[in-house]
């Protein structure tokens, strides 16, 4: 046996099988770590801890208490997505996994708290400023240098993501992009950070 890999994934993970074949030609032992209801006994049968990932903390302790009756094992951790990251660090810190440390996850987890991070470490970085869908984008595109991109913080993939040459342009795409996050397929995932628009200079 090669050891065990803790695979944190989404149910509906499409990356998740792949990671866990790999793995398993490898000779490891896969353990699921997904967020799934804890009331439902396996519905998918694959024997996962089921968590959610929404309080990581908790989701860690969670883990941490499965692993306890599990013999001592050379263990290995991957992360499916950004939703388990959190949960993920804080497992692999107290079962001694390497792995990402929890600092590091939450400043990479937003746009706008990994542009902070780099510029306070004197690393160069675009002009840039966060501000909520609820503002004035009038009047805040009055005072923006162009030509600049306008994203929302809350998607990744570059949903969103829409350039802006003029103060007219300015308003136009937030407009989109408001449109874009009140769809039913995205308010779903009621992320807090859903309000808030990131614009930064563009050359």
């Amino acid at each position: 046996m090669a050891g065990q890999l803790l695979i944190f994934t989404s149910k509906l993970g499409y990356q998740a099988r792949s990671f866990a074949d790999a793995a398993r030609r490898l000779g490891a032992e896969v353990i699921f770590v997904t967020d799934r209801c804890h009331r439902l006994e396996d519905p998918w049968g694959d024997a996962a801890v089921p968590v959610n990932f929404v309080e990581p903390e908790r989701a860690a302790e969670r883990v941490s208490a499965a692993m306890a009756s599990s013999p001592p094992a050379a263990r290995g951790l991957v992360a499916l997505g950004d939703a388990p990251l959190p949960a993920a660090a804080l497992a692999a810190r107290s079962l001694g996994i390497r792995f990402h440390s929890p600092e590091s996850v939450e400043s990479c987890r937003t746009k706008l708290r990994q542009r902070e991070v780099l510029r306070d470490a004197g690393l160069p970085v675009p002009d840039f400023l966060a501000f909520s869908m609820q503002d004035d984008a009038a009047r805040l595109g009055q005072r923006i240098k162009y030509p600049c991109v306008v994203k929302p913080l809350a998607l990744s993939a570059s949903q969103g993501v829409i350039w802006a040459g003029n103060p007219m342009d300015f308003a136009a795409a937030v407009k989109r992009i408001r449109a874009l996050l009140a769809s039913p397929e995205i308010a779903v995932t009621r992320d807090p950070a859903l309000d808030q628009l990131l614009v930064e200079s563009y050359s």
